[in-house]
């Protein structure tokens, strides 16, 4: 059976390390995003939570996806870069 485009998460969630406050430049995190169809896959990533979270962080961005949107070819694998930025020891 041939697969159309099919987005592939490695998992569900994804736990983030402690991160020291006040750090001049964001932790980048790479999730790894992979097509396992065989046809070309077009992605866009609803940030609608992430910008709630950074609004209720007094507007300041404490997550940020660097690459919200893409395509992906068949069988092809790429990496969503995640920026974190703590604010305060919580959380998030």
């Amino acid at each position: 059976m041939h697969r159309r485009a099919q987005l592939q998460l490695l998992k569900d969630v994804y736990h983030l390390p402690p991160v020291p406050i006040g750090l001049e430049w964001a932790v980048t995190y790479p999730i790894e995003i992979k097509n396992l169809g065989i046809t070309k896959l077009k992605y866009q990533i609803d940030t609608a939570a992430l910008e709630q979270l950074n609004y209720k962080n007094y507007d300041f961005r404490v997550f940020e996806i660097q690459n919200p949107e893409g395509t992906l070819m068949a069988t092809e694998t790429q990496y969503i870069y995640t920026l974190f930025r703590p604010l305060e020891a919580k959380e998030y």
